[in-house]
C-alpha cells in the first residue's frame, strides 16, 4: 500500500513540474536579468526586432557570457536554449512572412512577358530538382562572393547573414591592409568612416522605436575589429623624431700596391715569379697568387721567362733574391 502511494506522489509531482515547464516556457521563462537586456521595459520584443539581434547561436551564447552566465553552466545552458528557440521561432516567422508577401505581390502586379520563364508543365519542384538546381547555380561565374551567396540562400534571414560574413570579411581584410600599410591617416579617416555609418544606423533604429539596449547591442556586431583598433592607437602616438642615417660610402676591392707578384699553380704548388705588367697573365684571374713590392725575402721556383728575358741580367735586388732562393732548393736536394 506505502509503495502504491509513493508512486503516485512521484507522478503527480512529475505532472506539477511538466505544467510548471510549460507555463515558463517562451519569452518568460527568461530571467528578469536578460529580459531587461533585451527590451528596455522588460516586455516581449517583437519577432523582427529578435531576429535581426543575433547571426547565430554563438553570438546567443556569448551574449548570455555578457550578462554575467558562466559559459557551460546549467543556467548558461538552459537561458540560451530558450533564447535560441525564440531566435528560431522568430526566424520562421520571419521567413514566412516574406514569402507571404512575395506571393501578393506576385498575384496583384503582372509580371511583362520578357521577364517570365517558361518552365515545362511536366516538371516538378522535387527534392531532387532543388539539389540539381542549386548544383547548377554553384558551377555559374558569379560576379562577387556575396552575390553567390545571396542566390544560394534560403531565405531572407540566410541573405541577411551572407551579407553580415562578407561585411565581417572585407573589414577584417581592411584592417589587415591598413596594418600592412601603416598610414596613420588612412586608418583615421576610415575611423571617422566607421562612426559616421554607426550614427547613421543610430538615428534609423530610433526613427523605428528601438530602445537604447537594442541599438546598442544592434552596433556592437557593427564595430571594427579589436586588433584593429589597438594598432591604431598605437600608430597615432607620437614617436620621437629619429636621425636620418648618412649614408656610407661605399668600399669596393682597391688593386694593391705591387711590382711583382708570385702564382702558385699545380698541385706541386709551383711558385712562379712574375714582374707588373711583364707578361699577358692577369693576377686577379689566377686562383692563388701573392703581391710583392720588393723582391726581399721572396720564395718562388721559377721566374717568367717573358717577365724576365733571359738576354737581360735582372737587376741586382733580383740577382740576389734569385742566388738565394736556388742556394736553398740546392741545399734542401743534397739534405
Amino acid at each position: 500500500m506505502a509503495e502504491a502511494l509513493d508512486e503516485i506522489s512521484d507522478e503527480v509531482l512529475q505532472s506539477e513540474d511538466l505544467d510548471q515547464a510549460e507555463e515558463a516556457s517562451g519569452w518568460d521563462a527568461l530571467p528578469a536579468l536578460i529580459r531587461r537586456q533585451l527590451s528596455a521595459n522588460g516586455q516581449q520584443i517583437s519577432d523582427a526586432l529578435l531576429w535581426n539581434m543575433f547571426l547565430s547561436e554563438d553570438e546567443i551564447g556569448d551574449f548570455m557570457e555578457s550578462a554575467g552566465f558562466v559559459a557551460g553552466s546549467v543556467e548558461w545552458y538552459r537561458y540560451s536554449g530558450v533564447l535560441v528557440e525564440l531566435w528560431k521561432g522568430a526566424e520562421l516567422k520571419a521567413a514566412l512572412a516574406s514569402r507571404n508577401k512575395s506571393v501578393l505581390l506576385g498575384a496583384h502586379h503582372a509580371v511583362s512577358s520578357g521577364m517570365q520563364v517558361q518552365v515545362p508543365a511536366a516538371v516538378q519542384m522535387t527534392r531532387e530538382s532543388l539539389i540539381s538546381s542549386a548544383a547548377v547555380k554553384r558551377q555559374l561565374h558569379w560576379p562577387c562572393r556575396l552575390a553567390k551567396k545571396r542566390a544560394l540562400a534560403r531565405n531572407e534571414g540566410g541573405r541577411a547573414q551572407a551579407e553580415a560574413e562578407e561585411l565581417q570579411r572585407w573589414r577584417r581584410k581592411l584592417a589587415e591592409v591598413l596594418k600592412q600599410g601603416k598610414f596613420p591617416i588612412c586608418s583615421q579617416a576610415s575611423s571617422e568612416l566607421v562612426d559616421f555609418g554607426l550614427d547613421a544606423l543610430d538615428l534609423r533604429l530610433q526613427e523605428r522605436g528601438a530602445s537604447k539596449e537594442n541599438r546598442e547591442l544592434l552596433q556592437s556586431s557593427w564595430a571594427m575589429p579589436s586588433e584593429w583598433a589597438a594598432w591604431r592607437r598605437g600608430e597615432l602616438v607620437s614617436s620621437p623624431p629619429q636621425e636620418a642615417n648618412l649614408p656610407r660610402p661605399v668600399s669596393g676591392p682597391s688593386e694593391p700596391n705591387f711590382a711583382f707578384y708570385v702564382t702558385v699553380l699545380g698541385k706541386r704548388r709551383l711558385r712562379r715569379l712574375h714582374r707588373k705588367a711583364g707578361c699577358g697573365t692577369q693576377p686577379a684571374k689566377v686562383q692563388c697568387v701573392e703581391y710583392y713590392e720588393s723582391l726581399k725575402d721572396v720564395q718562388f721556383d721559377s721566374e717568367c721567362r717573358h717577365c724576365f728575358p733571359s738576354e737581360k741580367e735582372p737587376p741586382e735586388e733580383e740577382a740576389s733574391s734569385m742566388s738565394s732562393s736556388t742556394d736553398s732548393s740546392s741545399s734542401e736536394s743534397s739534405s
